[in-house]
């Protein structure tokens, strides 16, 4: 009786899986194919060789895998918990057939299980503010097409899938909530998007995603460190609660997620809030930032105290 003969690695592999070695085959052909005419590229094949070993490497140094029997049969699907996806997503998008761009991200926002670079429920922002750009910078000039196709995904899903990863069941950043289903801080999804994408800029880089986390999860490994004083990161949600663009129940309640999950840094030294000094921000007009040093009113006007809707408990 002959031995069956076993094919290295039995993996189910789908068109739009982000298989790392199937993609850099096709971007040495996408290369091959471009480099006389159009050389201004800035991918050639002597870093289309280096990203490999780079990934081998990675593997062997990282996770202590021997990736060479991979590299030898083409196979190893890159998942998106891997910061390397990121980058393999772009390289997918420049090489896949232009008109399955869409059913690919489709596909991919599926499956995607956050990595450092977003959060789960955030593949959108991934793909309009990371991946995009990644593309952008590589494509040929006769390729803005996939530019166009990528936006077009991103504009056409971009309400359904914050809606849903908004108002998926969260974790709960408060040790013992008043409100028991509902998230402790609730906005509309899609501004609740653009809160973070503002937000971003009063925040180191490195804790993008848990802003993100903390909004669209209510979930937070560590507080975010507002770049400014007490009362402007305070003075907003206040704000925004009484332009009804955050809903809280009590302003207890306001008190203790903001105490929770952040902190400020003034002159490079970080310092914890003071229950009892946000209480008096939300609860009074005399801390409140003056005109000119409050932030982000593009997104809740200012509005006298006299003229506000009776939102102070």
């Amino acid at each position: 009786m002959s031995e069956l003969n076993y094919n290295f690695p039995n993996v189910s592999r789908h068109v739009y899986d982000i298989d790392a070695f199937q993609i850099l085959d096709d971007l040495r052909l996408r290369c091959q194919n471009n480099v006389d005419t159009f050389p201004e590229n800035n991918i050639n094949l002597e870093n289309i060789s280096f990203e490999e070993m780079e990934l081998v490497k990675l593997f062997s140094d990282k996770e202590g895998i021997d990736i060479t029997q991979n590299a030898k049969y083409r196979n190893l699907i890159i998942y998106s918990k891997s910061n390397i996806y990121n980058n393999y997503l772009g390289y997918k998008l420049l090489t896949i057939d232009k008109y399955k761009i869409g059913p690919l991200l489709s596909y991919q926002s599926l499956l995607f299980q956050g990595n450092d670079y977003a959060s789960a429920g955030n593949f959108i922002g991934l793909v309009e503010f990371l991946v995009y750009d990644f593309v952008k910078s590589r494509i040929y000039s006769f390729e803005e097409v996939r530019l166009k196709k990528i936006m077009d995904w991103v504009e056409r899903n971009s309400l359904d899938l914050i809606t849903k990863a908004y108002t998926k069941k969260s974790n709960k950043s408060l040790p013992n909530p008043e409100s028991i289903s509902d998230k402790i801080i609730a906005m509309d999804p899609a501004f609740a998007k653009i809160f973070c994408e503002k937000f971003e800029i009063h925040i180191d880089k490195s804790q993008k995603k848990l802003l993100w986390d903390l909004i669209f999860d209510e979930s937070s490994k560590e507080k975010i460190c507002f770049q400014g004083n007490i009362n402007q990161v305070v003075e907003l949600f206040k704000r925004l609660r009484y332009n009804s663009k955050l809903k809280v129940r009590t302003l207890k309640l306001l008190t203790d997620w903001i105490l929770v999950n952040f902190c400020v840094k003034v002159d490079d030294e970080i310092l914890e809030l003071n229950r009892e000094t946000i209480t008096q921000i939300l609860s009074k007009t005399n801390l409140e930032p003056a005109k000119g040093n409050r932030i982000l009113e593009e997104l809740g006007a200012f509005i006298p105290k006299n003229m506000r809707k009776k939102v102070d408990s």
